[in-house]
């Protein structure tokens, strides 16, 4: 078992030469890369393989594992970091095998998954849930990332006898993985749109590239997938790891190719705070008429990756972008034009343009959301408009204008323990099938209507 790892698990990180010997020992015995030494060296066009074959008899020498680590990050964009978190995984899989190995539930990789994702520890035997859950949480609490992928991995490997088949693509070979439990998970939280969404795109194939193919993608995804389930305020979570750009605000403007438009950014808050993250919500404003309409969002990371999720289709894009001198040049991988809209951005300062100053005093908030309401293929119901939320330790009471309350007791739903009365909250109805659904859009979760107890505050 990895055990230098366990002093990088909760301080910044900087591997031991004799770290990294160990971490990329254990890569390459746990095929993370590759299923054999030889493929790997194909796969990183490696001149030679015989450093590979060193570490794993122990034999490496130092340089030829800085070049290795150089080389794994140019070609797989797997950095030092990466390195790390590859080694806590082994570690947390190699931990919950050892203290696994005499439960009932051996057999049922799905029933172990299923429990730390739900907090249901009902199907371990007392000793067990006694002697080790506490240790086991504390290492989910430390590296939500490292355990959950660590949790994954265990289910492939109980589950499934090899993932490197021959001649089977490699969405496939991902398919036959995540399925079961993608098809799980909403039916423990149906609630979790954002859980939804994610898991659609991990099936098709758009969150990660099919250019180098590898176990350790398929566990990074299932991993993330996990979280979004397990982790509360997950898609909060999520936003707040991207940057954001010098220059811009909660709301800013930028000129497109096309002179009867412009861009509107909007940066939702993270936090009561308003602190806000590289997580943009795109509208285009026609000039001619002032038309706000939601194109989708935009994720900038500080590797210079970008993220596009477009509407309400659900069609995510990847890329890389640049900032200099006020100007966002996006290029994504498959080298669409994903929002409809251009990819070179000049960000405009509109005090120097009075037109559009006086175009931003014109649209308030609820026209934004209204805006993105529409654009997500979602409809707002005049007969549910939120006046005021009330959190109470047993219930959550939201208020109407009609002089209506809707009611549901706080432990109907996981998420609903962390929501404070600041959420936004609103009622809609999906354009498509005609539900209506109470929704928090900035936890992306929704709630059939008919859950909620209706009262009539002017009967009272």
């Amino acid at each position: 078992m990895i055990v230098s790892v366990q002093n990088h698990r909760s301080k910044e990180f900087e591997l031991s030469m004799e770290e990294k010997k160990e971490i990329l020992k254990a890569i390459i015995e746990h095929q993370l890369l590759a299923p054999s030494p030889g493929e790997l060296a194909k796969l990183m066009d490696l001149k030679t393989k015989s450093t590979l074959y060193r570490i794993l008899k122990g034999t490496a020498k130092n340089l030829a594992i800085s070049t290795l680590c150089q080389e794994l990050d140019e070609k797989l964009d797997i950095d030092e970091g990466a390195i790390l978190l590859m080694g806590l995984v082994i570690h947390d899989y190699q931990y919950l095998i050892t203290l696994l190995k005499h439960e009932p539930v051996r057999t049922d990789p799905v029933t172990v998954v299923l429990s730390f994702v739900s907090g249901d520890y009902s199907c371990f035997s007392k000793q067990f849930v006694e002697n080790h859950i506490n240790e086991i949480l504390q290492y989910a609490h430390e590296v939500p990332e490292g355990f959950f992928c660590a949790l994954f991995y265990y289910y492939i490997r109980k589950s499934f006898d090899d993932f490197y088949i021959k001649n089977l693509p490699y969405l496939k070979q991902c398919e036959r993985i995540l399925l079961p439990l993608a098809d799980k998970l909403p039916q423990l939280y149906p609630e979790n749109q954002f859980g939804k969404d994610y898991n659609k795109l991990m099936l098709e194939g758009k969150l990660y590239p099919n250019t180098n193919p590898t176990l350790w993608k398929c566990i990074c995804g299932g991993g993330r997938m996990l979280m979004n389930y397990a982790v509360p305020n997950a898609y909060r979570k999520l936003m707040s790891n991207y940057v954001f750009l010098p220059d811009t605000d909660e709301r800013t403007y930028w000129l497109t190719d096309n002179p009867e438009q412009i861009i509107m950014t909007f940066s939702p808050p993270l936090n009561k705070n308003n602190l806000r993250s590289g997580f943009y919500l795109a509208f285009s404003v026609d000039l001619l008429d002032d038309k706000l309409n939601f194109l989708g969002s935009v994720g900038l990371s500080a590797d210079g990756n970008v993220e596009i999720c477009v509407g309400d289709n659900v069609d995510y894009k990847i890329g890389q972008y640049q900032y200099t001198n006020r100007n966002l040049i996006i290029s994504l991988n498959d080298g669409s034009n994903a929002l409809g809209v251009g990819n070179r951005w000049r960000l405009i300062n509109i005090d120097t343009i009075p037109e559009i100053k006086s175009l931003n005093d014109k649209i308030d908030d609820d026209e934004i959301l209204r805006a993105i309401v529409k654009g997500s293929g979602f409809e707002f119901l005049p007969d549910y408009v939120v006046t005021d939320v009330v959190v109470s330790r047993n219930e959550v009471s939201i208020y109407l204008r009609s002089g209506k309350k809707l009611v549901i007791a706080r432990n109907a739903y996981e998420f609903l323990s962390s929501i404070v009365p600041a959420d936004r909250v609103m009622v809609v109805r999906r354009t498509k099938d005609g539900s209506k659904l109470v929704s928090w859009s900035e936890q992306n979760h929704m709630i059939p209507l008919d859950e909620f107890r209706v009262e009539d505050l002017c009967r009272e």
